[in-house]
């Protein structure tokens, strides 16, 4: 993935960020408030928007709704890789 950058859609952006901002997802939540006293609120913004469009990601890669990706557990990263971590997705037969 890489560093974050202000490349692309700004309006893309600026959504991700109001849904990282309005999540009920706890552990987004207390991601972004940690973050935050650490950072400051604009960067724990972006932090949590970033961790909330990886897991969107890991859900539409995997083929899976957001109950089971709850169930599996949190989405690791390798440190310093940037390569989302977790089993491959088996093929579907539709």
């Amino acid at each position: 993935m890489g560093s974050i950058s202000k490349r692309g859609s700004r309006l893309a952006r600026y959504l991700l960020g109001q849904a990282a901002q309005a999540s009920r997802d706890k552990k987004i939540r207390k991601f972004y408030s940690e973050v935050s006293r650490r950072r400051g609120r604009p960067k724990a913004k972006v932090a949590a928007a970033r961790k909330l469009l990886i897991n969107c990601y890991v859900m539409l890669r995997d083929n899976i709704s957001y109950e089971e990706f709850t169930r599996r557990g949190e989405v690791g990263l390798y440190e310093g890789s940037g390569e989302v971590t977790g089993k491959p997705a088996q093929s579907l037969k539709v």
